[in-house]
């Protein structure tokens, strides 16, 4: 299973990390189909090589035509944020598509702090790093995510308190379910309109 790959990978090879996004979203408690893997990073060139031996691994590769390596330049990531407008460096998987990494290119907030308070999940033979509930929601509020601020995720994100109404294998098994069926629906759609 890609999610298995996928974090196992990172902590085989040491990466300072945090899920954010809408997997931490479910992972507080709030199911919600997500497409790809948020994922903030310690931004040094120590840890971006740990990263790059570990997408190397995945068979991982960016989305845009630019050289992988170039995430370790914090001359280019700048350019690509002033210039082009990017937030995230976003990757997929070349053996399945579907399977999509959005690397954030700047923190919002200091990535250090947030390691600090990060949630840990242990998980089979690894751990998986979660961005803290608190820090999440001040992500989504710096963000203006619309979808994300109508104020049902801070409450519902409250309510659960860090709880999950599924364990962490059930919700990782339904988001990579979901995944798969809805790639394959968009996959059908753009083939009957090719056709």
């Amino acid at each position: 299973m890609f999610y298995d790959d996928f974090f196992s990978e990172l902590y085989k090879n040491k990466v300072r990390y945090l899920l954010g996004g809408g997997h931490a979203v479910n992972i507080y408690g709030i199911i919600r189909s997500t497409y790809d893997i948020d994922i903030l990073l310690d931004l040094s060139e120590e840890n971006l090589d740990k990263l790059l031996k570990a997408l190397k691994e995945l068979k991982m590769v960016p989305a845009l035509p630019v050289d992988i390596n170039n995430i370790k330049s914090e001359i280019i990531r700048n350019q690509w944020i002033n210039d082009k407008n990017l937030i995230v460096f976003n990757l997929y998987r070349q053996d399945e598509p579907y399977h999509v990494v959005d690397i954030f290119l700047k923190p919002l907030i200091n990535f250090d702090e947030m390691f600090e308070r990060k949630k840990i999940i242990k998980y089979s033979d690894f751990e998986i790093y979660v961005i803290n509930k608190n820090d999440l929601i001040a992500l989504k509020s710096i963000a203006g995510r619309n979808k994300d601020n109508d104020g049902n995720f801070v409450i519902s994100a409250d309510e659960h308190l860090g709880g999950s109404p599924l364990s962490i294998k059930e919700t990782l098994i339904w988001l990579e379910e979901s995944r798969i069926f809805f790639y394959k629906i968009k996959e059908s759609i753009e083939s009957k309109k090719n056709s």
